[in-house]
């Protein structure tokens, strides 16, 4: 009786796994830049464009677009809750701008970055970068500051507004430039984030490049600042009953 009370288990803690492991690979969609002569006319889709520019130091860190490399940009659909990742990459056919461009097909709806992941970025050596390179991951706590406690990839916070796509629009949110120590520091540090407008080389001519475009919107994303802690207000007072 017992032998079949542990089979019982046994097989509910598996299925509960596989549920969680379909569940978790269910709520993640990759995402592809949309080359040159590809047609958006056939779905709903709107197109997310931009760039992103990765500074450590005086250094721009070179993004290899390899699915194994880590190097990731994160999307978060507000309304369902998906997230969408994209292998940044850049498009050949856009040139002369600060970052590596994306223009990502969307469903319709509201959006807004979760976060890079980078890698092969220069740290300061300390006994920690002798761990297994498993235990080497990143720590984002609230605010956007970061703590590293070894190598390998990193995962920034992206704190910047939310943006909307529509069905045949391009949204263009601008060049986002995130700036980080060089070496990275064995404790805190805090990215710094700003915007440039690049949308003349981004956009310029996309509606020729990729049929079922309609329309060309710009809508810059700004930097959220993270929300202070209201002070009490000294000339309040208790109120009696």
């Amino acid at each position: 009786m017992l032998l079949n009370t542990f089979k019982k288990i046994l097989s509910g803690g598996i299925f509960l796994i596989l549920a969680l492991l379909i569940g978790c690979s269910g709520s993640l969609t990759g995402l592809k830049n949309v080359k040159q002569g590809e047609s958006i006319a056939g779905s709903p889709n709107g197109l997310l464009v931009g760039a992103i520019l990765l500074r450590q130091g005086a250094n721009s860190v070179t993004f290899s677009g390899d699915a194994g490399s880590g190097e990731k940009l994160k999307i978060h659909n507000n309304g369902t809750g998906e997230i969408y990742t994209h292998n940044i990459e850049g498009t050949p056919d856009v040139k002369d701008i600060e970052g590596f461009d994306f223009r990502l097909p969307l469903a319709p709806g509201q959006y807004s970055l979760t976060s890079i992941t980078a890698t092969d970025l220069n740290i300061n050596r300390t006994t920690t970068a002798k761990v297994s390179p498993w235990l080497l991951n990143i720590l984002t706590l609230p605010l956007g500051v970061v703590i590293v406690p070894g190598r390998t990839a990193i995962n920034i916070p992206t704190p910047f507004s939310s943006f909307e796509i529509k069905p045949h629009e391009v949204t263009y949110i601008g060049t986002l430039i995130i700036e980080i120590p060089d070496p990275l520091p064995d404790g805190r540090f805090e990215p710094q984030y700003k915007i440039i407008n690049e949308e003349i080389p981004t956009t310029g001519d996309l509606k020729s490049r990729i049929p079922g475009i309609e329309k060309i919107v710009t809508t810059l994303v700004v930097v959220q600042q993270p929300a202070q802690p209201s002070a009490p207000n000294p000339g309040l007072k208790p109120k009696e009953n």
